[in-house]
C-alpha cells in the first residue's frame, strides 16, 4: 500500500478525517503525539504526492472518514507483504522509518545509505 509513502504513523492513517484534508493545497494536517500529557497537540502538514493525491482525495471526498482500524491496516499490509514474498518483517513501522530513511538520503544528496548512517 502506498499510503503510508507522506510517511504517516498506522494510527494517524486509521484516524485519517475529511477534515485532515486542505483541499486547495493538497495537504494533509496531522496532529500525532503531544507532548508530556497526550494532548496531540504537534501538528504536522504532510504535501500529498501526485501518486497519493487522488487516492486520498477520492475517497475522502465519498465519505467522512478512512474506516480502517489499525488492526485492519496492519492485516492489509502483512497480507501485501506476502503476496509480494517479502521475506523480512514487515509493519507499518518499518515502512514509517524506511521513508524517514529514504527523505534524509535524498535530502542531504547521498549515493549510498552508508553515507547517511554515518
Amino acid at each position: 500500500m502506498k499510503v503510508w509513502a507522506p510517511g504517516l504513523r498506522v494510527s494517524e492513517l486509521a484516524n485519517l478525517k475529511r477534515a485532515n484534508l486542505g483541499w486547495q493545497t493538497h495537504r494533509l494536517m496531522i496532529y500525532g503525539k503531544g507532548g508530556p500529557c497526550c494532548s496531540k497537540s504537534k501538528r504536522r502538514v504532510i504535501p500529498l504526492s501526485a501518486r497519493i493525491q487522488p487516492l486520498i482525495e477520492g475517497y475522502l471526498s465519498l465519505h467522512e472518514t478512512l474506516r480502517f482500524s489499525t488492526r485492519t491496516t496492519q492485516r492489509m499490509l502483512k497480507r501485501t507483504a506476502n503476496r509480494a514474498r517479502i521475506s523480512r518483517t514487515v509493519s507499518p513501522d518499518v515502512l514509517r522509518h524506511t521513508f524517514a530513511v529514504t527523505v534524509i538520503q535524498r535530502l542531504l544528496s547521498h549515493d549510498t545509505l552508508l553515507t547517511t548512517e554515518i
